[in-house]
Formats: structure tokens, sequence, C-alpha cells
């Protein structure tokens, strides 16, 4: 869900509240107005020219740039980290103390402009059970794990899928794993 002003932006801002995951593409206006993205969990992406992509879901936030620069401000008064300037590729997780963590990333794609728009997920030392919030998240399917040992076990990688099934069968391929269907649910168990 994206909100923006119902009558157009002020003379100073433009700004926009995001739920879920937009890219943006932000042009300079000759009046300098600061173009900031806020996220429910108090998270403010203030965009000093640039290209970039944010992820606002219920287990936190996370903000990848593609060209530019981009300012982000924590809200939340538990933070000691209130703001971090991002360069190209990096990626940002904000989680929902509103602690910032950086991670240079060796693909911009991973949560990138094309990935979510092309149903392409792409992996770098993800863990299964990461993968099941992805999966959640995307698709609104809940999968379950069917151990401990299988769940922590990572993968990496760029997988296209069109729904949860065909993402997961793709997985436990790889994982040497086996996908169970029942009452429609999902379940990921190691082979026998």
């Amino acid at each position: 869900m994206l909100r923006i002003p119902r009558w157009g932006f002020g003379k100073h801002t433009r700004e926009v509240f995001l739920q879920g995951e937009a890219e943006f593409s932000v042009t300079h206006t000759a009046d300098n107005q600061r173009f900031i993205v806020n996220t429910p969990d108090k998270v403010k992406v203030e965009v000093l020219g640039t290209e970039f992509v944010v992820y606002s879901r219920n287990r936190g936030t996370k903000i990848a740039l593609h060209k530019g620069k981009v300012q982000l401000h924590s809200l939340k008064e538990e933070n000691k980290q209130k703001i971090i300037e991002m360069k190209v590729g990096d990626i940002v997780t904000v989680d929902k103390k509103g602690t910032f963590r950086l991670q240079p990333s060796k693909n911009t794609f991973t949560i990138g402009s094309k990935a979510w728009k092309e149903h392409t997920f792409v992996f770098e030392s993800t863990s299964l059970e990461e993968i099941t919030y992805q999966i959640e998240e995307n698709f609104g399917v809940k999968v379950q794990i069917a151990d401990r040992a299988l769940a922590v076990r990572e993968i990496s990688g760029d997988y296209q899928a069109a729904n949860a099934e065909e993402l997961l069968r793709a997985i436990a391929e790889v994982l040497g794993a086996e996908v169970e269907v029942k009452n429609e649910r999902l379940r990921i168990k190691p082979t026998d």
C-alpha cells in the first residue's frame, strides 16, 4: 500500500507512506524538494536523488540502493543509531526496535528493481527458515519445516517462481529435501 497526499505534494517536501514493497526513481526538482518515504515502523528514507527499493513488512524494513544516495532516519526513541547514509550497492535492514544493520551486497538485485517484478527470488547464504518467512510475505502461504537441522541450512542463487509451491520445490531439490502438500499447507522435510 502506498499513500500519497490527495491534493499533491507540499512546497517543501514530497512525502509518501509505504507498507509493502515499492521501487522508486526520484527526479531532482528545481526548488530542491525533498522526497521522503515513511514506513509503519517509523523509518524515514530521505532521498538525495536516486533509485532504490523499500521493502516494509511486519518483520521490519529493508532498503536497497541502486543509484545516488539516501539517508535513513529512525524515529524510534530506543534507537541510538538515528541516521545512516547509504551508498550504491548497500542494503540496510531495520528491525522492530529501529536498529539499522548495513550490509554491502554482492548482488544489488537481491531486493532490487527487477527481482520482485519478475518473480525472482535471490538468496545469498539465506537459511530455509528465512526463505519460509519470505514465502509467507510474498504469497500468503505458511510453510512448515520438519526439523531444525533443515531450517538452518543455507542456500544461494536466483530462483524464478510464480507461486509458493513452485519456489519451495526448487529449493527442496537443492537441499535434497521433499515437499508435502496437505490441505493447502506446504511442508518441507528431509528425503527418507
